[in-house]
């Protein structure tokens, strides 16, 4: 995937599936990692989300080019 565009599309791919994740994962979910409240908490099947979506915004920013920042001299006034 050369183009930023195909780059870009994935990324947004990969987000969906991260938050759709969240929901099905219940069969497989694993010990609770941190609790939230008594009915809810991170679980280790929840991590597959964070790292889904950290890949996601690794390739959305892989396409983004931020121009170099010029310094002006300071010329005395």
């Amino acid at each position: 995937m050369r183009s930023r565009r195909a780059r870009q599309v994935v990324a947004v791919l990969l987000v969906v599936a991260a938050i759709a994740w969240l929901p099905l994962n219940h069969a497989i979910e694993g010990p609770t990692l941190f609790v939230i409240d008594a009915t809810h908490g991170v679980t280790a099947a929840d991590l597959i989300s964070v790292v889904v979506f950290l890949l996601a915004r690794v390739l959305f920013l892989s396409g983004v080019r931020v121009p170099a920042r010029r310094e002006r001299a300071l010329t005395p006034r």
